[in-house]
């Protein structure tokens, strides 16, 4: 049953930023954080994006939405997220003395079109008028971030397009709340009030920008980062469906963006053969972008290029990894080669949270494993190695590190 107000409150405006992804919403939402000027205000929906409630509430799609499927996340998790939601929004919507109530969440962009009427037929209970604010990229640039994303996500091959798909996302919300009530803007720096996408949501919201303490959040990795995490994608059954794996995750994705901080970024050039045709014809048709993405003569191979600079595993990822664990102590010094290297310190990531006590996963990957060649023994063993810390499957997990750990020796033994 949800919250019944004695009266309506009309707040006169609703502002969604729905973003589009990869257009600094992370900026936004972390300097809009609590902001409330006496008449304008930014929503407390219990996260400083909104893509996750607003997602859950509104969404029919919601059980499958990629946060809760990471985490293995239960139906009912879900639902109650979806009730708490929709109580936390009437009591949002109901703030006395305001006049203008503000959302940001990139995922909302991502509704379908009845999602989007629902969303706007709650809001509509209390607001008189509603618009939504979106930014948009120079697709090269956009690709060059997105597939970072994607590679944190998850992903395992090189899509063949990478898409903002703009007019097909922004349309819905023309069509929702018509186009006069949409304002598109470019997230070109020179386009931007202030070369800053924070000072230019400020504005369009009118907002108080003194009141606001600028954070800058830059979630971009380095290209020596992303090739690790793309490698471990491609080989390790041991990264999602599970709450503790994706704190793991997390803490390792945090690990590798200070460890390699200082290396060069994934060449945005690298990605010419996948952009969206159709978004760089809506992009140029309104006129959004000073500059047009054109690949250079040379770069007609840019997809096997890709393919192949995500293969290269270099020498400055061995010595960065050994060095950090031969610092925290778990090598002393290290003969396999670069990618046994990142599992071992994916597992030493692992192994550091002490609430990891899922033996039963551990057990089912390193067995999976185990059907796999030889060369992967080492990474079933430290799997096993875990697993044997937790219960009920000491015993059994004790018997196939055994049996594998003396395996490894024989193998090393027939070693020319």
């Amino acid at each position: 049953m949800l919250h019944k107000t004695s009266r309506i409150t009309m707040l006169e405006k609703a502002i969604l930023h729905i973003g589009l992804h990869k257009t600094g919403s992370s900026s936004i939402q972390a300097s809009l954080e609590g902001y409330d000027d006496g008449t304008r205000f930014y929503a407390d929906l219990g996260w400083i994006n909104h893509s996750i409630p607003l997602y859950t509430a509104f969404s029919h799609n919601s059980a499958h939405y990629h946060i809760w499927t990471r985490q293995g996340a239960s139906r009912e998790h879900i639902r109650e997220t979806k009730e708490q939601t929709l109580r936390k929004l009437e009591l949002q919507l109901s703030r006395p003395s305001h006049d203008t109530i503000i959302f940001s969440g990139e995922d909302i962009s991502h509704l379908s079109q009845p999602d989007a009427n629902a969303l706007v037929g709650f809001l509509r209970k209390n607001c008189k008028q509603i618009i939504a604010v979106a930014y948009v990229r120079d697709p090269l640039d956009y690709a060059a971030s997105a597939f970072q994303q994607l590679v944190k996500g998850g992903c395992k091959q090189v899509p063949s397009r990478i898409s903002q798909h703009i007019e097909a996302r922004i349309g819905i919300w023309e069509q929702v709340l018509g186009s006069e009530n949409v304002y598109i803007r470019s997230f070109d720096r020179q386009a931007l009030h202030n070369g800053c996408v924070v000072q230019d949501f400020c504005t369009i919201a009118g907002l108080d920008f003194n009141q606001i303490r600028l954070k800058r959040r830059n979630e971009s990795l380095s290209g020596a980062a992303t090739k690790i995490l793309f490698h471990l994608n491609q080989t390790s059954p041991l990264q999602f469906g599970d709450a503790a794996l994706s704190r793991t995750r997390r803490r390792l994705i945090n690990l590798l963006a200070k460890l390699f901080v200082d290396t060069p970024r994934i060449d945005k050039h690298l990605f010419f053969d996948y952009l969206d045709l159709q978004d760089i014809e809506y992009i140029k048709s309104k006129d959004l972008l000073t500059t047009a993405s054109r690949p250079p003569d040379n770069q007609s191979q840019a997809a096997t290029t890709l393919t192949a600079w995500l293969n290269s595993l270099d020498d400055n990822i061995y010595s960065k990894l050994s060095e950090w664990l031969t610092e925290q102590g778990e090598i002393q010094s290290w003969s396999g080669n670069t990618s046994e290297l990142i599992h071992r310190t994916f597992y030493a990531v692992l192994q550091s949270d002490k609430t990891n006590t899922n033996a039963k996963l551990f057990r089912a990957c390193a067995l999976t494993l185990k059907g796999c060649t030889n060369g992967r023994i080492s990474e079933c063993i430290a799997l096993l190695e875990l697993a044997s810390h937790g219960k009920p499957f000491n015993q059994e997990i004790k018997k196939n590190l055994q049996e594998l750990q003396q395996l490894n020796i024989l193998n090393h033994q027939a070693s020319p």
